[in-house]
């Protein structure tokens, strides 16, 4: 699968991902993929699950949505964070390589092959 890193949404404006209490209640974190992909690897929403990449490992709640592309993961940027000594999130950035640059040396965040596992 091919992680496409930092997804923008209302959640993870500034403050609002600073203090948890923000997004109390709501999914503000999530690892979102199809439907169809979930399926044929005998995962459900609201699982926890593993995404692993050449760089590391996090894992976090399974979000499904038919506005994702077939074979594409989404996670949000901003989130990992330490608050009150617990993280809040996946840090999305550890999932990613500083070597995996595109020609003009930029770190490619949106294109990042990986891998989803259901969490032990």
């Amino acid at each position: 699968m091919i992680l496409n890193a930092g997804r923008h949404f209302k959640y993870n404006i500034d403050t609002l991902m600073r203090n948890p209490e923000w997004n109390k209640g709501r999914r503000d974190c999530t690892v979102c993929i199809n439907p169809a992909d979930a399926k044929s690897m005998g995962l459900a929403g609201g699982q926890h699950v593993t995404v692993t990449t050449a760089a590391a490992s996090e894992a976090g709640e399974l979000e499904l949505s038919e506005k994702v592309r077939p074979v594409t993961v989404l996670i949000p940027h901003g989130f990992g964070l330490i608050y009150d000594g617990e993280v809040h999130g996946i840090n999305v950035n550890r999932l990613t390589q500083n070597t995996h640059r595109d020609p003009m040396g930029t770190p490619v965040h949106r294109f990042v092959p990986c891998r989803i596992e259901a969490s032990a």
